[in-house]
């Protein structure tokens, strides 16, 4: 079954939607401040290198997530 664009845009702009929206946001802006503040030290950059890995497969779960949300009936 076909979903169209307008549906899971719909789906979008519910709450859930929302919410792993903000989640999204909100790791963004995490991994960009540990990014800025580790630019001096080079073993901090190290360890943003390790949480940045972390991010990525959080951000990519969230995505998942938003992906699934107007897939289901």
């Amino acid at each position: 079954m076909k979903i169209s664009r307008q549906m899971s845009l719909m789906t979008f702009t519910s709450y859930e939607g929302v919410q792993y929206f903000f989640i999204l946001v909100a790791l963004n802006v995490i991994q960009l401040g540990l990014t800025l503040s580790s630019n001096a030290d080079l073993s901090a950059h190290v360890n943003t290198i390790a949480v940045s890995k972390h991010l990525y497969v959080l951000r990519s779960i969230s995505r998942s997530i938003l992906w699934i949300l107007p897939h289901r009936e």
